[in-house]
Formats: structure tokens, sequence, C-alpha cells
């Protein structure tokens, strides 16, 4: 069910059920004052769940979640030619559940925050940057009593924080892009299930590594043609340097159909908690 108002500051409320006594509320509310503009959004849901564990006794005897979401946006046009924005959110997860080495019901905690500040300058009408700085936190803890008896991952934080600055350059063959960008991650553990178990001091984990990435793109729309081309190279203080790239190429033969092929690569390091947690 939504229900959404007549003002100029947009207001709306949902309302939304499901099986397993799932219920959730949405409430939103935008809206714009002269050079100032807005967003809020505030969620919430829980599930009863349902029994993963027929063949045990345990209470409650059924496993479920419940999560709260918020999230504000706030915008100002400095002038026709420079936007501030600021965004920030935060997430909290609560989930029970019973491991499969004990009958003792037990809930993990997981909590995500994050914050962007953003500056957007026109220098005139053929060239736009980009300044950004984002930041974000995954942090979970469990209140099991046996710190081996959780199939889950558990009291652990993972910080990354993400510098870049983006151009953009319209010219009359085409438009170009530029990105530079410099990432820090950083994961940290306390003494418990992530530990090498062949670790008898059983010490806490605290591991960080830095991205310094280089990216360059070209987009061209000429009549029905489109052809795009980019190329980015990552160097990781783990891992060394890897480059990857994406072309393609597009015909529009009807204004709502356009034929496409793309031919690319790709290169995903693992994260900290992959390397270091539980399975790393």
């Amino acid at each position: 069910f939504t229900k959404t108002g007549a003002v100029d500051d947009k207001p709306q409320l949902t309302q939304s059920f499901g099986s397993y006594g799932f219920r959730q509320t949405t409430g939103q509310l935008s809206g714009r004052k002269q050079a100032f503009d807005y967003s809020i959004q505030l969620s919430t849901n829980a599930s009863n769940g349902y029994d993963t564990r027929p063949d045990i006794t345990h209470t409650p005897n059924k496993e479920g979640s419940a999560k709260h979401f918020g999230m504000l946006k706030l915008g100002y046009d400095i002038n026709t030619a420079n936007r501030l924005e600021w965004v920030a959110f935060k997430t909290i997860q609560n989930y029970r559940s019973v491991p499969y080495s004990d009958t003792l019901d037990i809930t993990n905690h997981t909590q995500i925050t994050g914050t962007k500040v953003e500056w957007q300058t026109g220098w005139d009408g053929n060239n736009l940057s980009k300044l950004r700085y984002t930041r974000s936190e995954v942090g979970a803890d469990s209140d099991d009593p046996n710190k081996t008896g959780n199939d889950l991952v558990w009291n652990y934080k993972t910080t990354t924080s993400t510098v870049s600055v983006d151009h953009e350059l319209s010219t009359s063959i085409g438009k170009w892009t530029g990105l530079l960008e410099r990432k820090l991650d950083q994961f940290k553990a306390d003494e418990n299930y992530y530990s090498d178990p062949t670790d008898l001091a059983n010490t806490a984990i605290d591991k960080n590594r830095t991205q310094n990435a280089l990216g360059l793109g070209y987009n061209l729309k000429q009549a029905q043609h489109l052809v795009n081309a980019s190329v980015r190279a990552d160097n990781y203080s783990s891992f060394g340097t890897h480059s990857s790239y994406s072309l393609s190429y597009g015909y529009e033969f009807q204004p709502a159909w356009t034929v496409m092929g793309i031919q690319a690569t790709g290169f995903r390091a693992p994260t900290l908690e992959q390397l270091y947690g539980a399975l790393g």
C-alpha cells in the first residue's frame, strides 16, 4: 500500500506485507527550497522466519530477521555551474539462526554506514568535473557463546575510504572521460573465529591495503552508430598492477531498438575479509 502526498515536499508512505510474517514500512520525504534540495528515507522491516532445523529442539523455533535503514541527502546549487552534495546512510540488520553445530539460537548483528561528499563544477558548456569522497563501514558481531559454533562471519569491521576525480570533455568528435581514484581498505577482527586455528596466541587481525586507479573513456554517437571504448589500470599494494578494457559498437536501427556488441575484460581483487576472514 502506498500513499503519496500532494504538497511540494512530496511525502510518501508505503506499507508492505508478505509470507513468514514479513512486514515493512517505508517513509520518504523530498523537496526543493530555492538552491537547496533534500531527500529523506526511513525504512524498517521484520520477518518471523521459519524453522530451518526441524530435526532439533531450539527456542525460539523460528529463525527471524529485522532490518532498519535511514538515508539523508542534501544538495546545494552554489550557482548554475557548481553544485555540492552530501549523502549519509545507515543500515542495521539482526538475523536469528541456529548453527549446525549446536542447538542454541543466536543473533548476528550487522551494521553498515556510509557517507559521500561530492562537488560538481561545469567549467564551460563542454567541461564537467566531479570531486568525490566516500567512506563506508561494515561491521558484524554475534552473541554466539561458542566462537567456532557460528557458521556466519562475526566480530569484524571493514572500512573503505575513496577519493576520486572525474572529468568529462565534450567535443565535436565525441565525449572523452578521465578518472583518478585512490582507495584505502582496512579490516579488523577480534580474537575469534577469524584467527588462524594453528595460532595458539589467537591474535586479533588488523590488515589494510591501498588501491590507485587511472581510467580513460571515449564514446561517440553519430547518426545510428554508437561507439564506446574505455581502459582502466589499477595498482593494488597487495596484488600489483592490473589493466582492463572495454570496446563496444551499437547500431540504432529504430529509435527504441539498438543492436550492440561488446568485448571487455575485468579484474576484481578479493576483499580483505575474503583474504583474512573466516574463509580466507
